[in-house]
């Protein structure tokens, strides 16, 4: 637990990983389920987009391994009840590496456990881009602008309301926008 959402994360990040299982699966990617940390440098860090609901919080965050691999990750962060803040919920993978579909896309990562938390950079879409949605299986949409980085981010306090969804559309710019 830290002071701010800023320092649990690097904290947690920092911390040796254990990795628990690993597969491969198709197309080359790897499945892996871990625990501890990611083994992150400690002056490696760029916190970018985030979203906030109630106490909870979602950071986007890239940061170099001591190996060298960079990483982009979506960390879901809860404040304690004592104030203190805690690490809930990493997702994501390495840096490039990302498949050309030929259409924009987005590679998502996230967790629908209690609570659901997604997010993920918005590629292949030349800046054209301006609005995602996600929606659940039972109607209720999410949607978020891609950032300065491409990335969007998508946080709920009910599971349901995104698990089984699907991404429904990924908007141009509308032109009355610049």
């Amino acid at each position: 637990m830290g002071d701010t959402p800023e320092l649990t994360i690097r904290d947690y990040l920092a911390e040796p990983e254990t990795n628990i299982v690993s597969q491969q699966a198709v197309g080359g990617w790897r499945g892996q389920t871990s625990s501890g940390g990611f083994n992150a440098a400690p002056d490696s860090f760029t916190f970018g987009s985030m979203r906030e609901l109630g106490d909870r919080r979602v950071y986007a965050v890239t940061f170099a391994t001591r190996a060298g691999a960079r990483m982009r990750v979506i960390c879901h962060v809860r404040r304690a009840a004592t104030g203190d803040w805690r690490c809930e919920g990493v997702a994501g993978g390495g840096v490039g590496g990302d498949p050309h579909r030929g259409q924009p896309w987005v590679n998502f990562c996230g967790s629908y456990g209690r609570e659901f938390y997604a997010g993920g950079q918005v590629l292949e879409h030349g800046g054209a881009v301006a609005r995602v949605r996600m929606v659940g299986a039972n109607g209720y949409a999410l949607e978020d602008a891609p950032g300065e980085v491409d990335i969007v981010l998508f946080l709920a306090d009910d599971p349901t309301h995104a698990a089984a969804g699907r991404v429904a559309g990924l908007r141009g710019q509308d032109p009355g926008e610049g």
